[in-house]
């Protein structure tokens, strides 16, 4: 039996549906499939939901590791990522591919502060 707060926990956890087509956003590297990139945007990046930008111009299918966190104020990976103001999901723990200069442009242009510090 769970509480009403577990599942709410629950319900704001964003997960990748599937296992195929898996892509990361530049910015927070919130790991989801590409179709949910295009249908919902990103949970953490809300100007790119806002904006209807294709998944392809603000995510990458080229990352590496994959962490699940389900309390991103309490997990100390969380912490030391700088996950702690984003929602609780899927995470990549390095994109191997550059972001592309009209991303690094628009997030500059719309003066958007830098998310993470992967390393």
């Amino acid at each position: 039996m769970s509480s009403d707060s577990e599942s709410n926990q629950e319900a704001l956890y964003t997960s990748p549906r599937d296992l195929k087509k898996l892509r990361a956003c530049y910015r927070c590297h919130l790991v989801k499939t590409e179709k949910q990139f295009n249908d919902e945007g990103c949970d953490n990046c809300p100007f790119f939901r806002a904006n209807r930008y294709p998944a392809y111009d603000y995510t990458s299918g080229n990352f590496e590791g994959l962490i699940s966190v389900i309390d991103t104020y309490k997990s100390w990976i969380s912490r030391y990522l700088n996950l702690t103001k984003f929602v609780p999901g899927c995470y990549a723990l390095k994109i191997r591919s550059e972001m592309p200069e009209r991303l690094e442009a628009l997030i500059s242009e719309m003066n958007i502060p830098s998310a993470r510090n992967p390393e």
